[in-house]
């Protein structure tokens, strides 16, 4: 099976960083500086005492609230359910992706994007069927290629 991959944004678009799963378990996490600000706390609690697992969330125009329902550690396969849960919580965004889609991803970081741009690429790519990727990928490493060289 391969691993999922969710690229993660804050509520402000700001990359955060790449968690991997691979059969519903926790396998790494890559963060960006400021995920590590973000997130690193939340990380190693998760790490220590497992994620929090939300049992009802409910939503009204303008609040939300949610209860938690214990913990799911990281090496259960519940952990991916869990994660989804606890990023509509916490307002940020996950867009999950395949390994294949990670080329594309990198592309995508090399070019000079506004965070909103960078938003709607990750959702884009987490749509993107299989045999289409081999042509996105062309075209964003060949748009990141020119964007390296205009700045040369």
């Amino acid at each position: 099976m391969n691993p999922d991959i969710y690229i993660l944004f804050d509520e402000l678009h700001r990359y955060l960083g790449e968690l991997f799963t691979e059969g519903g378990k926790f396998s790494h996490l890559t963060l960006t500086p400021t995920g590590e600000q973000v997130l690193g706390a939340q990380v190693e609690e998760w790490q220590l005492r497992g994620i929090p697992a939300v049992r009802d969330i409910m939503s009204t125009k303008h609040d939300s609230s949610y209860t938690h329902d214990g913990r799911v550690l990281v090496r259960d396969p519940g952990f991916v359910g869990a994660f989804r849960a606890w990023l509509a919580t916490q307002h940020y965004r996950g867009f999950p992706m395949s390994v294949e889609a990670l080329d594309c991803w990198e592309a995508v970081l090399a070019l000079p994007l506004e965070p909103d741009e960078r938003v709607a690429l990750a959702e884009d790519l987490s749509m993107v069927p299989l045999e289409e990727l081999g042509a996105w990928k062309r075209t964003l490493q060949d748009a990141a290629e020119a964007a390296r060289m205009a700045t040369v």
